[in-house]
């Protein structure tokens, strides 16, 4: 197999693509496979016509690599391509989008919706507490605030460039996720970290800040399972994805909530994705190469 890893990119989570990219690659010398990193901020094109690949394994987060563009060139191109396709990721990628399809198929999302920056900055937009995050953007690298006091300021997006944001309702209570691998949930993780669940916190600990499996009772865990199937089968995704939710425990089952749906989770043997995999007994390796096998079988 010759395997072009797609890396790096022009989004904000680049970093991060690149270390998936190097992960990624690990798990093709394990695999004896042939392959090649291409960063497609760069011209690539060429590149990879000369190179030939049976698959294009997305090792991107973010920007043009998630939002289905890179998937309708491999598309044109005729390449097979790993994780989900054109529509599946455009649709996850616009965080309102994607919700107004899960709350049409019955499925629990934040209330809310998309403001011009101006209008966040005049007036406080909903009850405390709340949300201001990026609608179209893979990470909180792009900006996430929260209001718990309406007689304090507004969030200041003053130095931002972004002029329309998604404002949500802030759902208290635990941070979870799910991962699903072909249309089978993995495993539940829970997030053991002190305020928002940023960039930083995503990142940057994930050898501290994360349990797996979450200590939920089983009635929870079923439902966030029985969610994240959902989830990706309404979006149309195939291959590997990621939802998160969050749980207000006061609620009991009616208190889990979808927040997103990743179509390009982070893919490393420490990451949530990996780590799920390798609970159901999957090596990393292995892994990449079940998203090969995948990719294949979708062409």
């Amino acid at each position: 197999m010759r395997i072009a890893i797609l890396t790096g990119g022009p989004s904000s989570e680049r970093e991060m693509s690149f270390a998936t990219g190097r992960e990624v690659a690990w798990a093709m010398e394990q695999l004896g496979y042939g392959f090649v990193e291409l960063d497609i901020a760069q011209p690539f094109y060429n590149d990879l016509l000369e190179f030939a690949p049976d698959v294009a394994f997305m090792g991107l987060l973010g920007g043009t690599g998630e939002n289905g563009s890179i998937q309708g060139m491999m598309e044109v191109m005729q390449i097979p391509y790993t994780h989900s396709g054109v529509a599946a990721s455009a649709t996850a990628m616009n965080k309102e989008m994607s919700k107004a399809i899960f709350r049409d198929a019955g499925l629990p999302v934040p209330k809310g919706g998309l403001m011009q920056k101006d209008e966040i900055q005049k007036s406080h937009a909903m009850d405390a507490p709340y949300i201001v995050k990026p609608n179209d953007d893979g990470s909180s690298l792009g900006g996430l605030f929260m209001v718990d006091d309406l007689t304090g300021p507004t969030p200041d997006l003053s130095g931002t460039s972004r002029d329309v944001w998604l404002v949500e309702e802030y759902i208290p209570g635990r941070e979870l996720t799910v991962g699903v691998m072909g249309d089978k949930a993995l495993a539940v993780h829970q997030f053991d970290i002190d305020g928002l669940y940023d960039y930083d916190q995503k990142y940057h600990h994930l050898d501290s800040n994360h349990i797996l499996p979450a200590p939920v009772p089983p009635e929870i865990e079923h439902r966030l399972l029985d969610l994240a199937e959902q989830a990706h089968r309404v979006l149309g995704c195939r291959g590997l994805s990621r939802t998160d939710f969050r749980w207000d425990e006061s609620k009991g089952v009616d208190g889990v909530c979808i927040l997103e749906l990743n179509t390009l989770p982070g893919l490393r043997r420490n990451s949530n994705a990996g780590e799920q995999a390798a609970y159901r007994g999957y090596s990393f390796p292995q892994l990449c190469d079940w998203l090969i096998q995948d990719a294949s079988l979708n062409r």
